[in-house]
Protein backbone atom coordinates (compact mmCIF):
# COMPACT_ATOMS: atom_id res chain seq x y z
CA UNK A 1 0.00 0.00 0.00
CA UNK A 2 1.52 3.36 -1.08
CA UNK A 3 2.28 5.76 1.71
CA UNK A 4 0.57 9.57 1.84
CA UNK A 5 3.85 10.56 4.03
CA UNK A 6 6.04 12.51 1.83
CA UNK A 7 10.02 11.93 3.02
CA UNK A 8 12.37 14.81 2.59
CA UNK A 9 14.54 13.87 -0.16
CA UNK A 10 10.79 13.65 -1.81
CA UNK A 11 9.63 17.02 -0.18
CA UNK A 12 13.63 18.55 -1.41
CA UNK A 13 12.61 18.19 -4.95
CA UNK A 14 9.37 19.71 -4.84
CA UNK A 15 10.85 22.57 -3.06
CA UNK A 16 13.68 23.07 -6.07
CA UNK A 17 11.39 22.26 -9.19
CA UNK A 18 8.75 25.31 -7.41
CA UNK A 19 12.15 27.50 -6.63
CA UNK A 20 13.39 26.99 -10.38
CA UNK A 21 9.50 27.88 -11.85
CA UNK A 22 9.55 30.77 -10.04
CA UNK A 23 12.74 31.95 -11.18
CA UNK A 24 12.19 30.57 -14.95
CA UNK A 25 9.14 33.12 -14.74
CA UNK A 26 11.19 36.18 -13.08
CA UNK A 27 13.56 35.48 -16.41
CA UNK A 28 10.41 35.61 -19.12
CA UNK A 29 9.33 39.08 -17.02
CA UNK A 30 12.65 40.76 -17.39
CA UNK A 31 12.62 39.30 -20.89
CA UNK A 32 9.62 41.27 -21.66
CA UNK A 33 10.89 44.06 -19.38
CA UNK A 34 13.96 44.44 -21.89
CA UNK A 35 11.51 44.67 -24.70
CA UNK A 36 9.51 47.59 -23.14
CA UNK A 37 12.92 49.63 -22.78
CA UNK A 38 14.04 49.35 -26.21
CA UNK A 39 11.12 50.55 -27.09
CA UNK A 40 11.38 54.00 -25.21
CA UNK A 41 14.67 54.19 -26.70
CA UNK A 42 13.17 54.51 -29.67
CA UNK A 43 10.84 57.20 -28.74
CA UNK A 44 13.53 59.15 -27.77
CA UNK A 45 14.88 58.26 -31.06
CA UNK A 46 11.31 59.70 -32.39
CA UNK A 47 11.60 62.67 -30.68
CA UNK A 48 14.81 63.36 -31.61
CA UNK A 49 13.75 63.14 -35.42
CA UNK A 50 10.25 65.40 -35.08
CA UNK A 51 8.33 62.06 -35.46
CA UNK A 52 4.97 62.79 -33.70
CA UNK A 53 2.73 60.80 -34.93
CA UNK A 54 5.45 57.58 -35.00
CA UNK A 55 5.93 58.61 -30.88
CA UNK A 56 2.20 58.61 -30.19
CA UNK A 57 1.57 55.19 -31.86
CA UNK A 58 4.84 53.77 -30.26
CA UNK A 59 3.31 54.97 -26.34
CA UNK A 60 -0.07 53.73 -27.02
CA UNK A 61 1.68 49.85 -28.23
CA UNK A 62 3.67 50.29 -25.00
CA UNK A 63 1.30 51.57 -23.14
CA UNK A 64 -0.23 48.12 -23.87
CA UNK A 65 2.80 45.71 -23.50
CA UNK A 66 2.99 47.12 -20.07
CA UNK A 67 -0.45 46.59 -18.99
CA UNK A 68 0.00 42.99 -20.67
CA UNK A 69 3.06 42.54 -18.44
CA UNK A 70 1.64 43.94 -15.54
CA UNK A 71 -1.12 40.78 -15.66
CA UNK A 72 2.16 38.77 -15.95
CA UNK A 73 3.63 40.09 -12.90
CA UNK A 74 0.34 39.29 -10.77
CA UNK A 75 0.36 35.78 -12.39
CA UNK A 76 3.56 35.45 -10.76
CA UNK A 77 2.96 37.13 -7.94
CA UNK A 78 0.03 34.47 -7.52
CA UNK A 79 2.60 31.61 -7.85
CA UNK A 80 4.80 32.94 -5.62
CA UNK A 81 2.20 33.16 -2.95
CA UNK A 82 0.95 29.33 -3.53
CA UNK A 83 4.61 28.10 -2.69
CA UNK A 84 5.65 30.97 -0.65
CA UNK A 85 5.41 28.42 2.35
CA UNK A 86 7.59 25.87 1.24
CA UNK A 87 10.18 28.83 0.70
CA UNK A 88 12.69 29.95 3.73
CA UNK A 89 13.53 33.07 1.19
CA UNK A 90 9.88 33.91 -0.14
CA UNK A 91 10.18 37.23 1.51
CA UNK A 92 13.19 38.21 -1.34
CA UNK A 93 10.84 36.86 -3.70
CA UNK A 94 8.17 38.92 -2.76
CA UNK A 95 10.85 41.90 -2.49
CA UNK A 96 11.99 41.12 -5.99
CA UNK A 97 8.24 41.37 -7.19
CA UNK A 98 7.51 44.46 -5.24
CA UNK A 99 10.44 46.26 -7.07
CA UNK A 100 9.58 44.75 -10.11
CA UNK A 101 6.14 46.16 -9.84
CA UNK A 102 7.66 49.85 -9.18
CA UNK A 103 9.58 49.01 -11.79
CA UNK A 104 6.99 48.86 -14.61
CA UNK A 105 4.88 51.78 -12.62
CA UNK A 106 7.80 53.87 -13.44
CA UNK A 107 7.73 53.08 -16.84
CA UNK A 108 4.14 53.95 -17.33
CA UNK A 109 4.63 56.76 -15.89
CA UNK A 110 7.28 58.09 -18.23
CA UNK A 111 5.44 56.59 -21.48
CA UNK A 112 2.71 59.34 -20.06
CA UNK A 113 4.35 62.01 -19.49
CA UNK A 114 6.09 61.37 -22.89
CA UNK A 115 2.62 61.53 -24.55
CA UNK A 116 2.41 65.56 -23.33
CA UNK A 117 4.44 66.19 -26.40
CA UNK A 118 3.12 68.02 -28.49
CA UNK A 119 4.02 69.41 -32.27
CA UNK A 120 6.11 71.01 -32.84
CA UNK A 121 7.99 68.08 -31.05
CA UNK A 122 10.78 69.93 -28.95
CA UNK A 123 12.96 68.57 -26.59
CA UNK A 124 16.64 69.38 -25.55
CA UNK A 125 19.40 67.62 -27.07
CA UNK A 126 21.26 66.79 -24.41
CA UNK A 127 17.99 65.35 -22.57
CA UNK A 128 17.77 62.88 -25.43
CA UNK A 129 21.46 61.95 -25.48
CA UNK A 130 21.14 61.62 -21.19
CA UNK A 131 18.26 59.42 -21.64
CA UNK A 132 19.01 56.89 -24.08
CA UNK A 133 22.70 56.44 -22.68
CA UNK A 134 21.15 55.75 -19.30
CA UNK A 135 18.54 53.36 -20.82
CA UNK A 136 21.04 51.48 -22.58
CA UNK A 137 23.33 51.35 -19.61
CA UNK A 138 19.94 50.22 -17.64
CA UNK A 139 19.62 47.35 -20.57
CA UNK A 140 22.84 46.05 -19.51
CA UNK A 141 22.15 45.98 -16.32
CA UNK A 142 18.92 44.13 -16.83
CA UNK A 143 20.31 41.31 -19.13
CA UNK A 144 23.31 41.19 -16.51
CA UNK A 145 20.25 40.22 -13.91
CA UNK A 146 18.44 37.70 -16.33
CA UNK A 147 22.35 36.21 -16.65
CA UNK A 148 22.48 36.24 -12.59
CA UNK A 149 19.04 34.18 -12.77
CA UNK A 150 20.15 31.46 -14.53
CA UNK A 151 22.91 31.12 -12.83
CA UNK A 152 21.60 30.77 -9.72
CA UNK A 153 19.56 27.68 -11.03
CA UNK A 154 22.51 25.91 -12.98
CA UNK A 155 25.22 26.68 -11.41
CA UNK A 156 24.91 28.24 -7.83
CA UNK A 157 28.14 28.06 -7.12
CA UNK A 158 28.98 31.77 -9.46
CA UNK A 159 25.95 33.41 -8.37
CA UNK A 160 28.33 35.85 -6.39
CA UNK A 161 30.27 36.66 -9.10
CA UNK A 162 27.16 37.51 -11.44
CA UNK A 163 25.47 39.95 -8.73
CA UNK A 164 29.34 41.67 -8.91
CA UNK A 165 28.07 42.18 -12.67
CA UNK A 166 24.70 43.85 -11.51
CA UNK A 167 26.97 45.92 -9.31
CA UNK A 168 29.32 47.29 -11.17
CA UNK A 169 26.57 47.76 -14.13
CA UNK A 170 24.44 49.31 -11.12
CA UNK A 171 27.33 51.70 -10.39
CA UNK A 172 28.03 52.99 -14.28
CA UNK A 173 24.01 53.28 -14.33
CA UNK A 174 24.26 55.43 -10.82
CA UNK A 175 26.97 57.34 -11.41
CA UNK A 176 26.58 58.66 -15.38
CA UNK A 177 22.51 59.29 -14.07
CA UNK A 178 23.57 61.48 -11.21
CA UNK A 179 26.61 63.30 -13.06
CA UNK A 180 24.82 64.09 -16.03
CA UNK A 181 21.14 65.13 -14.50
CA UNK A 182 23.34 67.88 -12.69
CA UNK A 183 24.98 68.98 -16.02
CA UNK A 184 21.56 69.41 -17.94
CA UNK A 185 19.26 70.58 -15.34
CA UNK A 186 21.91 73.33 -14.77
CA UNK A 187 21.34 73.96 -18.92
CA UNK A 188 17.51 74.64 -18.16
CA UNK A 189 15.03 72.28 -19.34
CA UNK A 190 11.13 72.22 -19.48
CA UNK A 191 8.58 70.47 -16.73
CA UNK A 192 8.03 67.74 -19.28
CA UNK A 193 11.71 66.91 -19.53
CA UNK A 194 12.09 67.32 -15.80
CA UNK A 195 9.33 64.88 -15.26
CA UNK A 196 10.88 62.15 -17.24
CA UNK A 197 14.07 62.53 -16.38
CA UNK A 198 12.90 61.39 -12.25
CA UNK A 199 11.02 58.89 -13.85
CA UNK A 200 14.35 57.37 -15.14
CA UNK A 201 15.41 58.24 -10.90
CA UNK A 202 12.88 56.11 -10.01
CA UNK A 203 13.60 53.57 -12.53
CA UNK A 204 16.90 52.93 -11.83
CA UNK A 205 15.81 52.96 -7.98
CA UNK A 206 13.84 50.33 -8.68
CA UNK A 207 16.51 47.68 -10.56
CA UNK A 208 18.70 48.58 -7.92
CA UNK A 209 16.21 47.02 -5.12
CA UNK A 210 16.06 44.16 -7.26
CA UNK A 211 19.28 43.38 -7.20
CA UNK A 212 19.08 44.21 -3.28
CA UNK A 213 16.25 41.65 -2.94
CA UNK A 214 18.30 38.64 -5.03
CA UNK A 215 21.60 39.55 -3.06
CA UNK A 216 19.28 38.87 0.40
CA UNK A 217 18.03 35.35 -1.62
CA UNK A 218 22.04 34.44 -2.32
CA UNK A 219 22.97 35.19 1.57
CA UNK A 220 19.79 32.86 2.56
CA UNK A 221 21.05 30.01 -0.02
CA UNK A 222 24.54 30.76 0.72
CA UNK A 223 23.87 30.33 4.73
Amino acid sequence: MSSDIIEPKQLQVRITLAEENLIEQLDGFFSRVLNIISEIDEMFGDVFQGRLEVLRTRIVKTLGVNRDLRNVYRSILEYASRVAPALVSSIHYFNVLSSSSEFLESTHRLCMHLSLLQTPLKMDEDVVIFVQKTLNLLIDGVNRLRNALKIYIEVPVKMGEALSEILKAIQNLRTYYDESYTRVIKGGIDMVSIAIMDDIDNIINSFIRIYEALSCLHAVKRS
